[in-house]
């Protein structure tokens, strides 16, 4: 309790509550913090009610949330938080995030004897078992909060794939999922260990986006990938006429076997590169006037 009250006063970010005084009756052994009263929906309300937010929504909380905790990591010594969960964050009527109850929040430092435990379950990093706990913790259940919302579930009944979440069952692919999965990886020596890698992953993202277009089958290729590559003008092939290659091409061979003209089937060979380009070529134009109509 006094170690949260010396911690509480000390800070002052509005994405923090207001500390605004302590009291103690030494008589009866009590004690009372007066912080700041939040008006606002705390993120729990979310999975409770079914409400789902949108990846848009999502990105902003997060990056209001990288903002506190890049004021309470930036300290000296560091301020980490230990128990991030949808409880402990209330949206303000305006849409600004507040992260509250600090009754588990530690400064970056290893006192001698044995550490306390303190975390949620399927939210805190798999280190606070342990008694360690860096910014990278607070990354970790970040994330999972943010996962959970998404998710519609708590954080405990997120799909797993041996010691990690796995996103790919509850996410649709896209720029939150891909920083997210990095920030909840098991081993925090792999996972983002400051607010400043989850900024420069996110700004990366859109980046590999603008490199990929669709393709005509509606999967993504390189942007500048050009109709020179068999590989790729394959690649852009319907398997209608993937197949449709392939029997001609087995057809012309055998005909070239049966009549010995063994010549074609060099000729065959030269036209094949030709044909797919051809192919692909008018699959490409007609897939885009499609798309313009």
């Amino acid at each position: 309790f006094e170690r949260e009250q010396a911690v509480l006063e000390s800070l002052h970010h509005p994405g923090i509550p207001a500390y605004l005084g302590y009291l103690r009756d030494e008589e009866r052994g009590q004690s009372l913090l007066m912080l700041e009263l939040i008006e606002g929906r705390a993120l729990c309300e979310d999975l409770t009610s079914g409400r789902r937010r949108s990846e848009a929504e999502l990105l902003e909380l997060l990056g209001q949330l990288l903002d506190v905790l890049e004021y309470l990591h930036g300290l000296h010594p560091p301020v980490i938080h230990r128990d991030i969960k949808p409880g402990n964050v209330i949206v303000r009527p305006d849409g600004r995030a507040v992260l509250v109850d600090f009754g588990g929040v530690t400064k970056a430092f290893r006192p001698k004897g044995g550490s306390t435990v303190v975390g949620t379950f399927g939210y805190m990093a798999p280190e606070q078992l342990y008694g360690r706990a860096t910014p990278a913790s607070d990354l970790y259940a970040l994330a999972a909060t943010l996962a959970a919302l998404a998710a519609g579930e708590d954080g405990d009944a997120l799909p797993r794939k041996g010691l990690d979440v796995d996103l790919s069952a509850v996410m649709p692919p896209g720029r939150l999922r891909t920083v997210l999965q990095a920030m909840l990886r098991s081993d925090p020596d792999q996972r983002p260990g400051s607010v400043a890698e989850v900024r420069a992953r996110l700004e990366a993202e859109p980046e590999l986006e603008r490199r990929l277009v669709p393709s005509s089958r509606g999967t993504l290729r390189p942007a500048n990938a050009g109709t020179g590559s068999l590989a790729v003008m394959w690649q852009g092939l319907t398997q209608g006429q993937r197949v449709g290659m392939l029997a001609y091409f087995w057809v012309s061979v055998g005909l070239c076997v049966m009549t010995r003209a063994f010549i074609l089937v060099i000729l065959l060979l030269v036209l094949v590169p030709v044909l797919v380009g051809t192919i692909y070529g008018v699959g490409r134009d007609h897939h885009h006037d499609g798309d313009e109509k």
